[in-house]
């Protein structure tokens, strides 16, 4: 089951921007996001899955790489712009469906109010990674990637290998310190 927004955190806490808003933007396997003085710090007690901070009786988690591929699996995807925002809607039944912003991302070196790429593309990391993820050694991470609109008001979306290494933010597009957004996932 998908939540109901993407994760946010406000320096104490970790909840659901439950408005189809945008949450905070982490960097792949952190514990806090962007802004956050730990965000891009190694220490061992600032890694892991930041959805186990949610508090409210289920166990949430960052999705696998099955997890967008099922996502995948409902077909087209349509543009939509819901709270001002732009992104990809995934119909699940008749009436229902999953709204991802076009929340665009972070790095290191742009500012906090303004994110990269927001409305025209988003990435959504998952915790799949492949390999190991360190300079030149090939390893990736798997990731949601929604790319612009066509002329049909149909956004491309698709489950895409991202190439890691811990290069500087700048040297390479996919270095470890991306922040996205992440949503988070639990099992029924």
């Amino acid at each position: 089951m998908w939540a109901p927004g993407n994760l946010k955190y406000d320096g104490a806490s970790y909840s659901f921007s439950y408005t189809n808003g945008l949450g905070s933007y982490f960097p792949f396997g952190h514990l806090y996001p962007y802004g956050d003085e730990r965000a891009y710090s190694d220490d061992p007690s600032n890694l892991g899955d930041p959805c186990i901070g949610i508090m409210d009786g289920y166990t949430w988690r960052t999705p696998t790489k099955a997890d967008f591929d099922a996502l995948a699996a409902l077909g087209q995807v349509e543009n939509k712009t819901i709270s001002g925002l732009q992104g990809a809607w995934y119909t699940t039944s008749a009436t229902k469906g999953i709204f991802f912003p076009a929340a665009g991302y972070k790095d290191n070196q742009n500012s906090a109010s303004n994110p990269l790429s927001a409305a025209n593309e988003g990435l959504y990391w998952s915790q799949t990674q492949e390999g190991q993820l360190e300079d030149g050694s090939g390893g990736g991470i798997f990731a949601l990637h929604m790319g612009t609109t066509n002329s049909g008001g149909l956004r491309s979306a698709q489950v895409e290998r991202r190439a890691m290494n811990t290069l500087p933010t700048g040297t390479n597009d996919y270095a470890r310190s991306r922040s996205t957004q992440i949503r988070c996932v639990r099992d029924l």
